[in-house]
């Protein structure tokens, strides 16, 4: 093998290692998405995925595809951040009923990665990374109930609509009453 093939080779290599890495972080956001569905009761057509913009900081926002382009798969939607190097995935939950103006809604951002072979996931670009087995359904359980008792907590306050604390809150994204903080969600 000539040294250019050994350069060729090791390219392949770290390419498909890539891939897999960034598959196994479909399947752990996937995982999350179906336990929020199947564990929270969340209806499937009441979650949209959210695309970030790729921006840093401040500047982040999460948003749906340009508009008469459809939704994003979560394929599609999931990104990576070379900053925090995590995948990140926006996630709208409709809370209102169809048809109802204006329509009311929490957006999340989950973040993954890895860490010697180990899922970890953070709540939010800002949240605390928390390693996970997702073959453990105790710790999957304590995962959805911490996602669930954070948005209901987002609504304690009724005076405040949004806040941003690693999660985006749009509760009248009509009347343009949202949080462009890192986390910021448009939809």
């Amino acid at each position: 093998m000539s040294k250019y093939e050994e350069i060729c080779q090791a390219s392949e290599n770290a390419v498909r290692k890539w891939n897999q890495y960034r598959d196994r972080s479909w399947d752990y956001l996937a995982t999350i998405v179906h336990g929020l569905i199947t564990q929270c009761g969340v209806p499937e057509e009441k979650i949209t995925f959210l695309r970030s913009n790729g921006l840093p900081g401040e500047e982040r926002i999460y948003s749906l595809p340009e508009a008469g382009t459809g939704q994003f798969t979560l394929p599609g939607a999931v990104t990576y951040d070379k900053e925090d190097e995590y995948w990140h995935l926006g996630v709208a939950i409709t809370l209102s009923r169809a048809g109802t103006f204006p329509e009311r809604w929490v957006g999340i951002v989950l973040c993954v990665t890895e860490n010697d072979g180990q899922a970890v996931v953070k709540l939010g670009i800002d949240g605390t990374p928390r390693p996970i087995d997702f073959n453990n359904p105790k710790q999957c359980t304590e995962l959805y109930d911490e996602i669930v008792e954070y948005l209901k907590g987002l609504f304690e306050n009724p005076r405040k609509i949004t806040r941003q604390i690693g999660f985006a809150t749009v509760v009248n994204p009509q009347q343009g009453q949202k949080d462009e903080k890192p986390a910021a969600a448009e939809r």
